[in-house]
């Protein structure tokens, strides 16, 4: 029996020998030969492969015409759709057949054991205080990434912080931030404090369709600690 491998790209995940593609915990529907099509490329990531290798991987040595390899990448590039800089995942090359232009990262890690595994960014929170010191906004991103990396790391993980932190102050797209990082989820929010009264929000983002999962703004109270307004 073939040895299970998982191909990491972004934020899709190829699950070979069955040929599932995931986006997040969502699996995205390929014919096929177009799986098997993205198999050969993953394999062969950064390198061109020829048409006639494709055919004969894809097809099993089944004589077909080359359309329906051209069919199968026009599928493909459907589905993934373009990478952060705008461009085709899958690039053309002329006369000789196509190269997977995206990172990849391959496992051995079997389906169950990644499948179980969330994956976070917490983003630098940002600072909407008039006060233009940042240590506490920064502090605080801090703390959430500890106390989140804690809460149950057979079941989440959470970025560290040095990469969270190159994201600060980004107009960048969560989908983007999402794709760059490899995260399911992103935990955005603000801080915005005057004199003494304090408040933050915070919210948790699905990169996938970039949908709000959780939202909830805290509030200082004259006692001294946070309570959520009503």
């Amino acid at each position: 029996m073939p040895s299970s491998k998982s191909y990491r790209f972004g934020r899709y995940r190829l699950q070979s020998p069955a040929g599932l593609l995931y986006c997040g915990a969502d699996i995205k529907p390929l014919p096929p030969k177009a799986a098997q099509v993205l198999l050969v490329l993953l394999e062969n990531s950064g390198d061109v492969v020829t048409k006639a290798e494709l055919l004969r991987r894809a097809w099993q040595n089944t004589i077909v015409e080359e359309g329906s390899l051209t069919r199968a990448i026009s599928v493909l590039r459907k589905v993934l759709g373009t990478g952060q800089d705008g461009r085709d995942s899958i690039a053309t090359i002329s006369k000789r057949g196509y190269r997977f232009t995206a990172p990849v990262h391959v496992s051995d890690q079997p389906a169950h054991c990644e499948e179980k595994k969330v994956l976070l960014a917490v983003l630098p929170f940002d600072n909407l205080s008039s006060d233009p010191e940042e240590y506490f906004s920064d502090g605080l991103t801090e703390e959430m990434i500890t106390n989140m990396s804690r809460l149950n790391p057979e079941r989440l993980g959470v970025i560290a912080r040095t990469s969270a932190m190159m994201f600060k102050a980004t107009k960048k797209r969560i989908s983007h931030i999402g794709a760059e990082l490899g995260v399911h989820y992103v935990l955005t929010g603000s801080v915005r404090r005057a004199g003494s009264q304090l408040r933050i929000s915070a919210q948790l983002i699905r990169v996938d369709d970039e949908t709000h999962v959780w939202a909830k703004s805290y509030a200082r109270s004259p006692r001294g600690h946070l309570e959520a307004p009503e």
